[in-house]
């Protein structure tokens, strides 16, 4: 059982270590249900593991937060021709009528 344990430790750093983190910053007003929309099809890009967006209502302020695999490497079998682009999360912004702000790769 110590052996199994040591094995998912091992895998989740290994996965961990692998990840890049990014950001996409916009301004503009959403709803709740809006957000989770755009998690939902933001989630659907190619090379995306996860999405979340943090957003200030007070300030109509927002960020992405994306977790990326590492650089040339794929998760899914379909996004092997079609790596992650920051142009298709600033397409999908624009289509919520938000206004793109910046993007940032945090780590590599």
């Amino acid at each position: 059982m110590q052996h199994f344990y040591m094995a998912i430790a091992f895998l989740f750093c290994h996965f961990v270590s692998h990840a890049q983190s990014a950001t996409y910053g916009f301004i503009g007003k959403i709803s709740l249900e809006e957000r989770q929309s755009l998690e939902t099809k933001a989630q659907d890009l190619p090379g995306i593991l996860s999405i979340k967006c943090r957003y200030k209502e007070d300030s109509e302020r927002g960020e992405l937060l994306i977790d990326l695999p590492e650089a040339g490497k794929s998760t899914r079998a379909e996004d092997d021709a079609q790596t992650f682009s920051p142009a298709d999360l600033k397409q999908l912004l624009l289509e919520f009528h938000l206004t793109p702000v910046d993007y940032i790769l945090l780590n590599k």
